[in-house]
């Protein structure tokens, strides 16, 4: 599918501003033009080429687009899906947090053109080939967590933002092995045959990976050093610096920040790892590289 002829001047407007008419849900999204005239999300724009934070859900999407920010690269503030876009440009913290962007159907083929020079999204987006091919000439960047932990921070930013069925059961509970119980229930199956699943088709590709613990503990390896190093390269700041803003943003408050890294333990018992294992958390964690549970 491919919307881009829709692309148009529509009414008066600043000469460098265009709408993206939306054959699904009508209306239209608002652009402008880069200095080559070509469809963007902002004007502005920052260092290096446009770059792609792909991430499995709740394992720092939110953090490394704050270390970004504080590198240089400008903010879309579009967050990117297959077949659609939620734009949240202009919305106070609170209200991204709140879930309050407008949701466009705009496949990715076309969203990712709207990253420009210097700019950044991020998105659980999965590599069917027509977005593999999006994000070609894009640099892309892949964030993973151990699922376990991964899945109970996404009950409790659920629960912190008031996102999610307002009646579901492990809404009311304590944490427990009871709330972890009924919340894979309602979502584990979703969570993990729709997007770890998928999401983890993104390692047979080349780019860059980048695991959760290692950005939160800043733990000294192969993949956090190869990430900074690329960092450092595309933004022309000191490798020092580099290192020195992800410490300055860890712990910010963010989009999606659920108030402290998610400690497993109160969820925990034998019950709640066969059922995570019965989802498939082992076959998962031994592609990720992650410890078998």
């Amino acid at each position: 599918m491919n919307i881009g002829n829709d692309i148009a001047d529509h009414g008066p407007q600043p000469a460098d501003e265009l709408s993206l008419a939306l054959p699904i849900g009508g209306g239209a999204l608002r652009l402008c033009r880069d200095a080559t005239g070509v469809a963007r999300a902002k004007r502005a724009h920052g260092p290096g080429g446009p770059l792609m934070v792909l991430s499995i859900p709740k394992a720092g999407t939110y953090l490394i687009a704050a270390w970004l920010e504080a590198l240089g690269w400008v903010d879309t503030e579009l967050h990117l899906s297959n077949f659609t876009l939620m734009d949240y440009r202009g919305l106070s913290l609170a209200a991204k947090r709140a879930g309050q962007g407008r949701e466009c159907y705009v496949p990715v083929c076309t969203s990712a053109g709207f990253i420009g020079r210097g700019q950044f999204a991020v998105g659980h987006v999965k590599p069917e080939p027509w977005a593999q091919q999006a994000f070609k000439d894009t640099t892309r960047l892949f964030l993973m967590r151990d699922l376990a932990y991964a899945t109970l921070s996404h009950l409790r930013f659920l629960i912190a933002t008031g996102r999610g069925a307002p009646s579901a059961a492990w809404r009311s509970m304590p944490a427990s092995p009871r709330q972890a119980l009924a919340f894979l229930e309602e979502e584990g199956q979703r969570l993990f045959e729709d997007e770890y699943g998928p999401m983890c088709g993104w390692l047979d590709e080349d780019l860059t990976v980048v695991a959760f613990e290692d950005l939160v503990t800043m733990r000294a390896g192969p993949r956090l050093g190869s990430l900074e190093a690329l960092l450092a390269k595309e933004s022309g700041l000191p490798l020092e610096i580099v290192r020195q803003r992800l410490t300055s943003v860890i712990g910010r408050e963010t989009k999606t920040y659920s108030g402290e890294t998610t400690r497993i333990s109160q969820w925990w018992n034998e019950e709640v790892r066969q059922r995570f294992v019965r989802l498939g958390l082992n076959d998962l964690h031994s592609k990720l590289g992650y410890s078998i549970y």
